[in-house]
Order: C-alpha cells, then sequence, then structure tokens
C-alpha cells in the first residue's frame, strides 16, 4: 500500500483540530535512555505548520 503524498507532507505534523497542530520532532535520546523531542504547537494552516517543522529541523 502506497502512501499519499499528503501523508508525506505532514509527516510530523499532528492534526489537533481546525487552525491547531502540533510538530513533533525526534532530537535523539536522553542520558537515562528516554527520547528526546521537540514539541510545538502552530495555531495556523497546515501550511504554516509544515514550514515551521522545516525551519525546526534546519
Amino acid at each position: 500500500m502506497e502512501k499519499s503524498k499528503k501523508d508525506e507532507r505532514l509527516k510530523n505534523i499532528i492534526f489537533i483540530r481546525d487552525g491547531v497542530y502540533e510538530i513533533q520532532i525526534s532530537n535523539g535520546y536522553k542520558d537515562d535512555g528516554s527520547r528526546d523531542r521537540i514539541t510545538e504547537t502552530v495555531y495556523s494552516d497546515e501550511d504554516v505548520a509544515i514550514a515551521r517543522r522545516d525551519e525546526i529541523k534546519a
């Protein structure tokens, strides 16, 4: 089964409700072995959330 292009565009972005998206990016692991994540909530449309995710990754 192939993933659609929209699924790839929204990788690491979770839809909360209209106009609210959460970005979760893995930043490796902490010393205790738990995941170190960067999490940010974006109050806008999905295009802004995608642009912000790309900024954080860079």
